[in-house]
């Protein structure tokens, strides 16, 4: 008879929830410096201004030129994300949307949202508000007439 290795349990969090559910009720925040522009094909360039390094001072800045922002092109696709992270939805508002509206299920669409919020962090143009523990439910946002 072969044994197998215990599977490791899912994180749970603070808030009581496992790893992907916990993110869920993330927050998700443009950068404050960030800037965005829309594009011609229904993307957004987002442009962030850069920190100069310390080391960066003359003779070293006449060799070695850095530039003062970073841009990032986003598709139409990571447009309507970009576009969705507004500082009061969701993860979970920002995947339901995106599921409706490409007509996917939400497991599908959580995965490409999740991996698409993950790459704008660190690019830098994006960040994340997770929920305080013991902090309660989200409040769902309502659409329509109340």
């Amino acid at each position: 008879m072969m044994l197998r290795p215990a599977q490791s349990r899912p994180e749970v969090t603070a808030a009581g929830r496992t790893g992907w559910q916990a993110m869920l009720l993330a927050v998700p925040h443009h950068n404050a410096s960030a800037r965005a522009e829309a594009a011609v094909n229904g993307g957004v360039t987002v442009t962030v201004p850069l920190q100069r390094p310390r080391w960066l001072v003359p003779p070293l800045t006449w060799f070695i030129r850095l530039s003062a922002v970073h841009t990032v092109r986003l598709d139409r696709l990571g447009g309507e994300v970009w576009h969705g992270c507004d500082g009061h939805d969701t993860v979970e508002m920002l995947t339901d949307r995106f599921a409706a509206a490409h007509r996917l299920t939400f497991h599908e669409a959580r995965v490409l949202v999740t991996e698409y919020l993950r790459s704008l962090v660190q690019r830098g143009v994006l960040a994340v508000e997770m929920p305080r523990p013991g902090a309660g439910p989200v409040p769902v946002a309502t659409t329509g007439a109340p």
